[in-house]
């Protein structure tokens, strides 16, 4: 399980990643200058929190399914996501009045965890051709 968690992990933080490079592009064109350095951090505070609420809930996940019983599975679930929810509100707490942030765009960033999973079936299958094709490369003789 451990494999394709982690190959599927590593799908999804590649689709945040797009999902961050478009919304980058998005704000560079459409933002004017006294807003852009502000959108841009709350961008990337966004996508920064996306990849670590998906990082945590793998952990998460792993911990709980691998070494315990139910009983204490679900205790274990229940404890990190609530330690996940109070970590996320303080932390956008924080940016909300550090002032140094554009909430929406923070709200947006975070979206990319869920783009990052809606992505994750298509970037599966591209990674799956290219090491096919990286297969049958190293098997062809060369010159």
């Amino acid at each position: 399980m451990i494999r394709y968690t982690n190959q599927a992990v590593k799908e999804i933080v590649t689709g945040i990643l797009i999902y961050g490079f478009v919304c980058t592009l998005i704000i560079l064109f459409f933002v004017d200058g006294g807003q852009l350095l502000s959108a841009l951090a709350g961008l990337a505070l966004g996508i920064f929190g996306s990849a670590a609420l998906l990082l945590h809930m793998t952990v998460t996940l792993e911990s709980t399914v691998d070494t315990m019983d139910e009983h204490a599975a679900k205790r274990n679930a229940a404890k990190s996501y609530v330690i996940r929810s109070v970590v996320f509100i303080a932390a956008f707490a924080a940016a909300f009045f550090s002032g140094i942030f554009n909430m929406l765009v923070v709200l947006a960033g975070l979206f990319g965890l869920k783009i990052g999973t809606y992505l994750q079936p298509l970037l599966h299958k591209l990674y799956q051709r290219k090491n096919k094709s990286n297969e049958t490369a190293l098997d062809e003789p060369g010159d």
